[in-house]
């Protein structure tokens, strides 16, 4: 995630494991100036079983982003 989004689009949804998985995409500008998809980010949440509350599953996709981008930035300086 070297270049920061302009939007981030999150899907959630169970899958036949019963458990949720989650693919967040960053939109925005390369360095180039073009618009267009950053990075990809996809997830299993094997510790949220299929009843778990959405906004529950959205906040750990967050954290997981905020962790992933923390990351990024170290690895820039």
């Amino acid at each position: 995630m070297a270049e920061l989004p302009h939007s981030v689009e999150i899907s959630v949804r169970t899958r036949r494991d019963g458990c949720w998985h989650a693919r967040a995409v960053g939109w925005g500008l390369d360095r180039g100036g073009r618009y267009g998809s950053l990075w990809e980010l996809r997830l299993a949440l094997p510790d949220l079983p299929a009843r778990t509350p959405v906004g529950d599953v959205l906040r750990a996709v967050g954290e997981a982003l905020v962790a992933r981008s923390d990351t990024a930035r170290e690895s820039l300086r």
